[in-house]
C-alpha cells in the first residue's frame, strides 16, 4: 500500500523542535575541537511527558559519516541512573530528603567506589547525595534498597536492556553491563513531570489510507510507578540540581530539573533535562566507545 500511495502517515515529531534540535547538536559537536573535547558523536531526544509523544529525534551529527542511531542505542548512563533508584527508595518508604547517608569510602563486599572531587563529606542528606552527585551515598542506598527492587522499578520505567550481571552495587553509578538508550532514558524521567505515571513513547500518531480508514493508532498503556508525593521530593530534588548543583550550566529561564551522567574516562557525558511540558535528553560521547 505504502509503494502504491495514498497512505498518510502523521507523526508526534514536531519540525520546530527537530530543526532546533539537529542545529544545537551540529553547532556544539563542531565547537568541540575547539574546546579540547574528543567526542565526535551526539544525540538528543525530546519527549512530551504528557502523552509519551516523541518531539525531535537526533541519532547523530551526520549520517553520510555514521549511520548509527545513537538515540536508540544503550550506553552507560553514569549518575543519570541515580534519580530514578533515589526515586525507587523513596517510593519503598527507605528514606526522605533529608535523610542521612553514609557519604565515607570505604569497601562494599569487595567493590571499593570512590567519590569524585576533594570536598565529599563523610556523611550528606539525601537532597545533597544527588544535587552534589556523591557517589558512596549511592552505593549505600542502593545496598538499602537492595538491587532486585531496585532493577524491578527501572523494568517498571520501560528499560528493556537490563541483564543479570547488572546485579551488583555497581548499578548505583550506572555501571551496567549495557546500559540505557536516550529514548529509553528520557521516556523513564516523564514520571518526574507527569506525576509518577510511565507512559511510554510513539513516533507514529495514526496511518490513513486513501480512502480515509484508518490502518493504524496508537494507544499506551500509562501505569503509575511512583507516588505523588514521591515526584514531588523528587522534582524539588532535581529543580536544586539545575538551581545549585551540578546541573547550574543548564539553567534556563523557566522552572526546570535536571540531571547530569559521567563514565569512566568521559566515555559517556549525559544531561537530562525537563520542565512540566517536555522532558530532554542529551548524549555525547564516541560510538565507538572511545574516551
Amino acid at each position: 500500500k505504502l509503494y502504491q500511495g495514498g497512505l498518510k502517515i502523521y507523526t508526534t515529531i514536531d519540525p520546530r523542535m527537530q530543526l532546533a534540535a539537529e542545529k544545537a547538536i551540529h553547532n556544539n559537536v563542531a565547537s568541540f575541537t575547539y574546546r579540547g573535547i574528543k567526542a565526535q558523536d551526539a544525540a538528543l531526544v525530546s519527549l512530551n511527558p504528557g502523552t509519551g509523544e516523541i518531539k525531535a529525534m537526533v541519532g547523530g551529527v551526520n549520517f553520510e559519516q555514521n549511520q548509527l542511531n545513537m538515540a536508540v542505542i544503550a550506553r552507560q548512563p553514569g549518575s543519570a541512573i541515580k534519580p530514578l533508584i533515589y526515586a525507587a527508595a523513596i517510593n519503598e518508604g527507605l528514606i526522605n530528603d533529608n535523610t542521612t547517608l553514609n557519604n565515607k569510602e570505604r569497601n562494599f563486599n569487595n567493590y571499593q567506589p570512590k567519590n569524585f572531587g576533594i570536598n565529599s563529606p563523610d556523611t550528606t542528606t539525601v537532597r545533597e547525595a544527588i544535587v552534589r552527585s556523591h557517589n558512596i551515598a549511592a552505593v549505600e542506598l542502593l545496598e538499602m534498597l537492595k538491587t532486585d527492587k531496585a532493577i524491578k522499578y527501572l523494568q517498571s520505567l520501560g528499560i528493556t536492556s537490563i541483564t543479570d550481571d547488572d546485579k551488583n552495587l555497581a548499578l548505583a553509578l550506572g555501571g551496567m553491563s549495557k546500559g540505557i538508550s536516550p529514548l529509553q532514558m528520557a521516556a523513564a524521567y516523564t514520571t518526574f513531570p507527569s506525576k509518577g505515571i510511565f507512559k511510554g513513547h510513539y513516533t507514529i500518531q495514526k496511518i490513513v489510507d486513501e480512502g480515509g480508514k484508518n490502518l493504524f493508532g496508537s494507544h499506551l498503556n500509562e501505569k503509575r510507578v511512583f507516588k505523588n508525593r514521591t515526584v514531588e521530593l523528587m522534582d524539588s530534588i532535581l529543580k536544586d540540581v539545575v538551581t545549585y548543583g551540578t546541573g547550574t550550566p543548564a539553567r534556563v529561564s523557566i522552572a526546570s530539573g535536571g540531571k547530569t551522567g559521567t563514565t569512566s574516562d568521559s566515555r559517556d557525558l549525559w544531561y537530562v533535562g525537563y520542565t512540566s511540558e517536555l522532558v530532554t535528553v542529551v548524549w555525547v560521547g564516541n560510538s565507538d566507545g572511545k574516551p
